[in-house]
């Protein structure tokens, strides 16, 4: 009898900071929701592209097997376990999550003892993945504004990894392969090569995106014929939407016919562009301008035409948009439906436009 006693009074002071987490959990949760809008809209302003943000407040339940994990002994648990609530942020460039980490020591106040650096942590025989953890709290001068007051003293676990690290964390999860002593053996070479294959890729991605952003810099300062002379690639189109002459008129046609057209071009149209090009055998941006001035007389029809057999009242494009349907007018008999039904049109929508451009040839 009094060993049960005496077991059931060592179970009251967990089971007591279970139930004061459970009451304050919500607030948690609303914290996490809180730092993760804070931080898109700080990554947004500052142009950082992210693949996702994540938020979460501890489940219950892991707050008490952290509680009772071994080797671990709280006296107040509210106060120091750092990660009661995370939020999660995934980038696609290696030095973005470093951009992150930056921002995030700008604008929270950071305890870099209790932070970490993965890759940093792993030896060179280890494999795993490269993460950084922050334990990040309010600044002073956030934590004095009325709609954060209530979040004083809180902290939140700033996790930040690139695509292909949270590939890895997920599908090692999964495999339930938390470190090495729990991967068998005869498996552990093959982890090894996908870990650093994983960092290899990453390092690639960056060094294609700065491939990328300096074949932008020279084609931006190309000249009109060296540009006319460049195959037609996504960068080229780019230049030649916002450089070219010919794109005014065939905008103001759409315009006449009823479009609302949106100044500069989208991504996916200027994507489907170069595909339709492409497809329509043009290989250069000087004989894309070729075809567009051979059909500069049917452009006005064909629009006129095109608004009025789709029926739309509202029919929002951009640039690059009525340069790929003017594209579909000089070159009619090269599209389908099921051609721009790839591009991601309403099959509809295909139809009517391709009907429309063979009523302007008549």
């Amino acid at each position: 009898m009094k060993r049960q006693e005496h077991n059931r009074n060592q179970a009251d002071p967990l089971e007591a900071h279970v139930r004061d987490y459970e009451s304050i959990r919500p607030l948690y949760e609303e914290f996490a929701n809180r730092i993760a809008e804070l931080l898109k809209h700080l990554l947004e302003s500052s142009g950082i592209g992210y693949q996702a943000i994540e938020q979460r407040a501890k489940e219950i339940q892991s707050f008490k097997e952290k509680l009772k994990r071994p080797g671990k002994s709280y006296r107040d648990p509210l106060n120091e376990i750092t990660d009661l609530c995370g939020v999660r942020v995934i980038v696609y460039y290696t030095e973005d999550a470093r951009r992150v980490a930056d921002l995030v020591r700008k604008e929270f106040c950071v305890d870099e003892k209790l932070s970490v650096d993965k890759a940093s942590a792993l030896s060179v025989q280890e494999f795993g993945y490269s993460s950084l953890h922050l334990v990040a709290g309010l600044a002073t001068e956030r934590a004095m504004l009325r709609e954060w007051r209530r979040f004083k003293g809180f902290r939140a676990e700033v996790q930040i990894r690139t695509v292909l690290q949270h590939s890895w964390a997920a599908i090692s999860h999964a495999l339930q392969y938390k470190n090495e002593a729990g991967v068998p053996k005869s498996l552990r070479r093959r982890l090894y090569r996908l870990s650093g294959l994983l960092e290899l890729a990453d390092q690639e991605f960056s060094s294609l995106r700065m491939g990328h952003e300096s074949v932008e810099k020279v084609i931006e300062a190309s000249t009109d014929s060296a540009l006319r002379t460049a195959t037609i690639d996504r960068v080229t189109l780019d230049e030649f939407l916002s450089r070219s002459e010919i794109v005014a008129p065939i905008v103001q046609m759409a315009t006449t016919a009823g479009f609302t057209v949106d100044k500069g071009s989208d991504e996916q149209s200027v994507t489907n562009l170069a595909r339709a090009c492409s497809h329509a055998r043009l290989a250069t941006i000087e004989n894309l301008e070729h075809a567009l001035r051979e059909i500069e007389p049917m452009e006005g029809q064909f629009f006129a035409k095109a608004f009025q057999n789709v029926g739309t009242p509202v029919w929002r494009a951009s640039a690059s948009f009525c340069v790929l349907l003017a594209v579909i007018l000089a070159y009619t008999d090269a599209f389908s439906v099921e051609t721009l039904s790839a591009y991601g049109w309403d099959e509809s929508i295909a139809e009517l436009v391709i009907q429309a451009a063979k009523e302007a040839k008549r």
